[in-house]
């Protein structure tokens, strides 16, 4: 099923976004808190939240020598701190977080609509390693109308397809599943929007996806189904499609 490895891999990428801009450089360890520096060590200025980006803007104070910074909706690091042998949700903010030694910029993206996230930022002195947090929330997407998703499918071969599903301006978010005809029928419509609605991975602007490993001289539908501001689903679109037989 389309992405199925990706659910472990995105919970660690979602924290490791830019890793390859860290510098390991030996920081000291020392995480003592004084309320004071904190305040003042690293500066976190929102800037341009969208539904589903959002940048922040990092100043620093002069005895700040080097900061990490990484966003994460909240609660959802702290379960793999023993996995890596971190103590503390610091030491994972240096391994997984992008480095800076000055005032910066940086806009995270692909990210989900009217969801809070933390903005971790892990500041070292010259005596001392000292956390700073914030929190916002991207704006929210769609409207109070109908979800309607509009659906196509292209490049057909007799192994592969791509399909495109493309949402209209109430969809706050929308899902979508290749499945065989034979299946379909099999099962009946009701259960096809059932497993769409509770399929795991969630779309938002669009999504346009090449689906590999599909049988030869087959028939497949690609079904989509959106929900509105209010969570109250759309109808399902669906398109036919057919494999050619392998040469």
């Amino acid at each position: 099923m389309k992405k199925f490895l990706v659910l472990f891999a995105a919970a660690l990428m979602m924290a490791a976004c830019g890793k390859d801009e860290i510098i390991p450089d030996p920081v000291p360890n020392d995480t003592t808190q004084d309320p004071v520096v904190v305040d003042q060590i690293v500066n976190i200025i929102h800037e341009n939240i969208g539904q589903e980006e959002f940048k922040c803007r990092f100043e620093k104070a002069d005895s700040c020598v080097a900061y990490w910074i990484m966003e994460a909706e909240p609660g959802t690091q702290e379960q793999f701190l023993p996995m890596f042998g971190f103590s503390c949700i610091e030491d994972a903010v240096q391994a997984w977080g992008i480095k800076c030694v000055g005032d910066t910029a940086y806009t995270w993206k692909e990210l989900a609509p009217a969801t809070d996230y933390v903005v971790y930022v892990v500041a070292t002195t010259a005596t001392g390693r000292y956390m700073v947090t914030d929190t916002l929330r991207t704006a929210s997407r769609g409207g109070h109308g109908e979800s309607v998703i509009t659906v196509s499918v292209d490049n057909i071969t007799a192994t592969s397809a791509r399909t495109i599903a493309m949402p209209n301006e109430e969809t706050a978010l929308f899902k979508d599943l290749v499945i065989t005809c034979e299946y379909f029928n099999e099962i009946g419509a009701d259960s096809v929007r059932s497993l769409i609605m509770n399929d795991y991975y969630e779309h938002y602007s669009s999504d346009v996806w090449i689906w590999e490993s599909l049988d030869p001289s087959t028939d497949y539908y690609f079904c989509a189904m959106g929900k509105n501001i209010d969570g109250v689903w759309g109808q399902m679109a669906t398109t036919s499609f057919s494999t050619p037989a392998s040469k």
